[in-house]
């Protein structure tokens, strides 16, 4: 479902990611797809020695939730996070994500982590569904399949 096994000696651990359907939520969410440079600075502003930079990472998840947004992320995240020289930093990066209240990814077929070859697969088949349509559609049509929080 989600990020799934890692463990903290190998990099491979099991996290548990709880997948709710849109029905379920209330509020319907705005996403945000940061650049994966950028989700490494808020991970390394959050484990910071310094009380600054970790509450400048605090307020700006902070800011995420009263904003009503929800943080997405694909596989390419996942890969750029665990590019690292060093193993704990890799580590502390993919705890960091598994630690967030509520995330959304793109969800492949299988409902595993999907990148932009699934993104890409599903407009092709939202713009045969609707034999072509206006790219709105298109894009509505996929966005519904492939955002799983």
């Amino acid at each position: 479902m989600g990020l799934e096994d890692f463990r903290d000696d190998t990099i491979v651990r099991t996290v548990r990611v709880k997948s709710i359907g849109m029905s379920n939520l209330l509020i319907k969410p705005r996403y945000l797809a940061l650049d994966s440079s950028h989700l490494g600075d808020w991970v390394r502003d959050y484990v910071s020695q310094r009380s600054e930079d970790r509450a400048a990472a605090a307020a700006f998840e902070s800011w995420l939730e009263r904003s009503g947004y929800v943080l997405l992320i694909c596989f390419h995240h996942i890969e750029e996070l665990l590019n690292h020289n060093d193993e704990n930093t890799a580590l502390s990066r993919l705890r960091f994500i598994s630690r967030r209240k509520l995330i959304a990814w793109i969800k492949s077929p299988d409902n595993s982590i999907g990148g932009i070859v699934t993104i890409l697969a599903e407009e092709i088949r939202a713009a045969h569904e609707i034999c072509g349509g206006n790219i709105s559609e298109i894009r509505n049509i996929a966005k519904g399949q492939l955002i799983q929080i």
